[in-house]
C-alpha cells in the first residue's frame, strides 16, 4: 500500500482552494437539515430538538445558539456568552437588549473594554447621547492606546462633551 503525501512546498490554503466541492445527492444535506431545524424551532424548540436532536442545534452559529438558548431560558455561561449574545441582539437592531447583555458581561468581567465601547455605541444609536458619553469616557479610562483615546475624544467632541 503506497502512502500519498501532500507537497510540503504548496501552501495549505491553495490546496484547500483547489479541492473540488462535494458532489452528488449528499451535497448540502447538512445545511438543509440545519435550515429545517431552524424552521421547526419557530414552532417550538422542544419539537425541533425531538425531531433533529442536539447535533443540528450545535451546528448553528454562536449568535444563533445564544439567541435560542435565551428563548429556552438557559442562562449564559460566562462574560463571553453575554458579550456574544449582545452582538446577536445588536445585529438584529435590538440595542436595548444588547446593552443589557453587555452590562451583564461587565459584571462578570469588569475589564471587558469591548463591552464598554459597544454600550457607548448602542446608546448613541438609540439617541441616548448622555449614556453614550458616559460609556465612552469609561472606555478611554480603561484603554492604553493613545491613538484610540484620541479618536474617542474627537468623537466625544463631535457628539458634544
Amino acid at each position: 500500500m503506497s502512502e500519498q503525501k501532500m507537497d510540503t512546498n504548496e501552501p495549505e490554503t491553495q490546496a484547500a482552494a483547489e479541492t473540488p466541492p462535494l458532489a452528488g445527492p449528499g451535497q448540502g444535506l447538512h445545511e438543509r437539515q440545519v435550515e429545517r431545524f431552524v424552521q421547526t424551532m419557530e414552532s417550538g424548540v422542544i419539537a425541533a430538538l425531538d425531531r433533529f436532536g442536539f447535533g443540528a442545534f450545535h451546528s448553528l452559529s454562536t449568535e444563533e445558539k445564544l439567541l435560542r438558548r435565551e428563548e429556552m431560558g438557559i442562562p449564559c455561561g460566562d462574560a463571553g456568552d453575554h458579550y456574544n449574545l449582545g452582538l446577536a441582539h445588536a445585529g438584529k437592531g435590538d440595542y436595548a437588549k444588547a446593552i443589557a447583555c453587555w452590562e451583564q458581561a461587565l459584571k462578570t468581567e469588569p475589564g471587558m473594554t469591548e463591552a464598554l465601547f459597544n454600550i457607548a455605541l448602542a446608546n448613541e444609536r438609540l439617541g441616548n447621547l448622555q449614556g453614550a458619553r458616559t460609556h465612552y469616557r469609561r472606555y478611554i479610562k480603561e484603554i492604553d492606546d493613545p491613538e484610540e483615546v484620541q479618536r474617542i475624544e474627537d468623537h466625544l467632541s463631535a457628539i458634544g462633551k
